[in-house]
């Protein structure tokens, strides 16, 4: 996705595309290099397809909203890669979109591609030399759309650290390139970061994912919970698990400050809803598609592995704070700054009507044991998060 003069992102979603020729020689499908001589023949079909100027197929669009709101134009083309003939669906937003907003737009894109659109593009049959030609922007065997990183034809900056290998200093390094590649925008991020994992071997992309995950896991405190719960207004128990991945998308600096004490999030400028679900697919997504289609969770971690992430889950010191599982009338106390900055008085009053923790878990007896608080015999039976 890049950004033009006027603020529009302009992007592109690829796919392959075929013809049936009838002619002189019966039958034939043709695909990649052969429909490059019938380029010109192509575009002709797809242009004779009325649909509206300036929003192309986002006319039809009903999906999810977010997308509707981004992305303003789609038109269909094609473009000639790597001596092959393609599809693309050239795209105008006015904001990047998140992962699950391109898998939408995506399927919108199947939909349009092989019955509406699709449909009246293959009924218009262009005459070429040898006989008639009728396009078909989708077929049903194996279709998919990839985005331009997903083609590899976003390169990264010439002045890019070369990582080789991932121990916990080059993981922390990656994070920190992705963050000056993408700022704030954590999805594009994560997709900046599985782009570079796909250039490293297999067993590189393992080593990643394995420290993701022990930092992550590491983050799964009380007190960081409670965090997110003001800086949200709320955090379910999915919606922690997605904060903990934004967490360590943030950076080494921000994530070590947050798990010694949490209030110091109020800090730093962090923007967006503090959530990334697809920060912890980033390597997953990537040994796919480097193993073409392997299961990084199918592979066993090696012991010296295991010992380099005990020995890095080991330097993320926990304060005294982050081991609390507070109450909402607790948070002014606890998280001073993080309540100035995300909370009113008035919220946080009318939060402490309500349970916070399931205090019938033991988990959360031996929670509230473990920093000596007792748990109110008014709210023994009552329920909220079940940790």
């Amino acid at each position: 996705m890049k950004k033009i003069a006027d603020n529009t992102i302009k992007f592109k979603l690829y796919s392959p595309i075929a013809a049936v020729m009838t002619g002189e020689k019966g039958l034939q499908t043709l695909t990649g290099a052969d429909l490059l001589p019938y380029r010109d023949a192509i575009q002709a079909a797809l242009d004779s397809v009325p649909v509206p100027k300036e929003q192309g197929l986002m006319a039809y669009f009903t999906g999810m909203p977010s997308v509707g709101k981004k992305v303003r134009a789609l038109h269909p083309a094609v473009e000639e890669l790597d001596g092959k003939l393609w599809g693309v669906a050239v795209c105008e937003a006015s904001e990047f979109l998140s992962n699950a907003e391109i898998y939408e737009l995506k399927s919108f894109c199947e939909g349009q591609y092989g019955n509406a659109w699709g449909d009246v593009v293959r009924m218009r049959k262009q005459a070429v030399p040898g006989g008639d030609l009728e396009v078909r922007f989708w077929q049903s065997n194996a279709f998919r759309m990839k985005t331009e990183r997903e083609m590899g034809l976003v390169k990264p900056p010439a002045d890019k650290t070369a990582i080789t290998h991932i121990d916990k200093d080059s993981f922390w390094a990656l994070i920190a390139e992705s963050k000056q590649c993408c700022g704030q925008n954590t999805e594009l991020a994560a997709d900046w970061l599985c782009e570079q994992l796909q250039a490293l071997p297999p067993e590189e992309i393992v080593r990643f994912d394995a420290f993701f995950h022990r930092f992550q896991n590491e983050a799964d405190r009380y007190g960081l919970w409670s965090a997110a719960c003001v800086m949200r207004d709320g955090c379910s128990d999915d919606g922690f698990m997605d904060f903990r991945a934004w967490l360590v998308g943030q950076g080494k600096e921000v994530y070590l400050s947050a798990l010694k004490d949490p209030d110091t999030l109020a800090n730093f400028d962090l923007q967006g809803d503090c959530l990334c679900e697809s920060m912890g697919y980033v390597a997953s997504r990537a040994y796919e598609e480097k193993t073409e289609g392997g299961d990084l969770y199918s592979v066993k971690l090696s012991e010296e592995l295991k010992q380099e992430l005990h020995e890095a889950g080991n330097e993320a010191v926990c304060g005294e704070v982050t081991r609390i599982p507070m109450e909402w009338a607790d948070m002014p106390k606890y998280l001073p700054k993080l309540c100035v900055k995300y909370r009113t008085p008035e919220e946080l009053r009318f939060r402490s009507r309500f349970p916070m923790w399931n205090y019938g878990s033991p988990a959360i007896q031996a929670a509230f044991r473990a920093v000596g608080k007792q748990i109110p015999k008014e709210k023994q039976n009552r329920g909220g998060k079940d940790r």
